[in-house]
């Protein structure tokens, strides 16, 4: 009716693989293939139960649709990757927000001497970022295990993304902890 927006009315499942709907974050994401687009029907908040890697897709998009992602799980990032035998995965995260709370958003395992090599190219697009109330995060970024000699490339590109954490929102001394061979490479972040 004239120009008021539409929104069409939420689902009760959560999620949408290519018209396939599925009520939770691990169901979804592992059944997209290659190339396929898992939407958001509307806002979820992820549970330790909903840990899933984003592994052997040479390209996945997660579009938000506008809903919040809350991530509420303890256990690891929403954005789990991990190093398989493919040489290369696209994923691309867009239209919504994403509240943190304990975990980072991107977490990397490059646990298997067969993920090495393996690279990423990740493109935030027209996000918002931020903490959810009494959030103690650690670090944005992270790798939760590395084989030595496992080399993980990583390319992040943000488009239209806002990052509002705050310092006070953090934990002490936050950190971005990745392995470069068989030493670390540590980012460390600079609050303004």
């Amino acid at each position: 009716e004239g120009n008021k927006p539409y929104r069409l009315p939420v689902s009760e499942s959560p999620f949408d693989v290519n018209g396939e709907l599925f009520d939770d974050w691990r169901s979804a994401l592992s059944a997209a293939g290659d190339g396929d687009t898992v939407k958001l029907m509307s806002s979820y908040e992820l549970t330790d139960d909903d840990l899933v890697s984003i592994a052997d897709k040479s390209s996945v998009t997660i579009d938000l649709n506008g809903y919040k992602l809350i991530c509420g799980n303890t256990e690891n990032a929403p954005l789990w990757l991990t190093a398989s035998n493919a040489d290369k995965a696209a994923v691309i995260l867009k239209n919504g927000t994403i509240m943190l709370s304990d975990t980072p958003l991107i977490s990397y395992a490059g646990s298997s001497p067969g993920g090495n090599g393996k690279e990423f190219d990740i493109h935030l697009e027209n996000l918002y970022i931020g903490l959810t109330p009494g959030a103690n995060l650690k670090n944005i970024i992270s790798e939760s295990s590395a084989a030595n000699g496992v080399s993980i490339r990583s390319n992040i590109t943000f488009e239209d993304t806002v990052i509002d954490i705050k310092r006070e929102n953090l934990a002490d001394n936050p950190v971005t902890a990745l392995t470069e061979g068989s030493g670390a490479l540590s980012v460390k972040y600079t609050f303004i």
